[in-house]
């Protein structure tokens, strides 16, 4: 992801209970979120190339995983209410187990196919993703909201002249 250095600092930056070495991972997402919901845009840059490196084994994949449901569950919890979009909270307490649910019993009575293998994982890191917002972004005021930031009025926009700043998410261990 790329965006100008000054409308990074206008929005807040990274929430730091997400990403790498707090929930997980989503701080990205979590960031363009609040750029939409500012009001702002965000472009797609079909020309850009990203290089990154898939992991070797299923160990390391179900490690991703965990961490990627962990940052996704969270950062919709956060989302919800920072901004009361509450209609995030739907595919975590509806869509989601009725699509775990469903995949458990179809194996059970079909047997597990092989993408299935990555299931324990989806789980286990959806349901830390909610442990992990009542312990650490919750009941712990220093590591609790981040205060809302209001653009000043001669901010319309977030563009600027400044170059760009390259922001990388590695959840490389």
């Amino acid at each position: 992801m790329a965006c100008r250095r000054t409308a990074f600092e206008q929005l807040g930056g990274f929430d730091v209970r997400l990403g790498a070495g707090a929930s997980g991972c989503s701080e990205d997402s979590e960031f363009w979120y609040r750029v939409l919901a500012a009001g702002k845009s965000c472009v797609y840059q079909p020309t850009a190339i990203v290089y990154h490196a898939h992991r070797a084994d299923l160990s390391s994949l179900n490690k991703q995983i965990e961490a990627y449901m962990r940052g996704y569950v969270t950062a919709a919890i956060i989302q919800a209410g920072q901004h009361q979009h509450w209609g995030n909270l739907y595919p975590l307490f509806i869509d989601l187990p009725k699509y775990y649910l469903r995949r458990f019993l179809v194996g059970l009575a079909i047997g597990f196919r092989p993408a299935d293998k990555t299931l324990k994982a989806e789980v286990k890191g959806y349901l830390s993703g909610f442990s992990y917002y009542l312990r650490r972004c919750l009941f712990h005021p220093a590591q609790a909201k981040l205060s809302a930031r209001v653009l000043p009025d001669s901010s319309n926009s977030l563009e600027t002249n400044h170059p760009p700043v390259n922001l990388s998410c590695n959840t490389h261990e």
